[in-house]
């Protein structure tokens, strides 16, 4: 998998990561981490041309949503959110050979 572009953000109040792909049949992907307030979300969604179509989120990756991401530390947010990367691309990978 190819990354087009990566754009992220960790600073005191909040986190925003977003991450295009390109995977196999030069599907497009849009990988994004969110972090403030009590919120905390990761998406994958798949471009058809046309639209945005969600594949999965947090817990389809088997990861619980932390509700008090406002409180934690940037780098923790930035630790995090490469570690939902590395499990959205596993996800990818296998929903490519299943």
């Amino acid at each position: 998998m190819k990354i087009l572009l990566r754009n992220e953000i960790h600073d005191k109040n909040r986190s925003h990561d977003v991450t295009i792909i390109e995977a196999k049949y030069r599907l497009k992907i849009k990988l994004t981490y969110e972090a403030y307030n009590a919120v905390e979300r990761y998406t994958g969604e798949a471009f058809t041309g046309t639209s945005l179509n969600t594949l999965f989120d947090m817990s389809d990756l088997g990861v619980q949503s932390n509700s008090s991401a406002y409180v934690t530390p940037p780098y923790e947010r930035q630790k995090r959110s490469n570690e939902l990367y590395n499990l959205a691309l596993k996800f990818i990978e296998a929903l490519q050979y299943s």
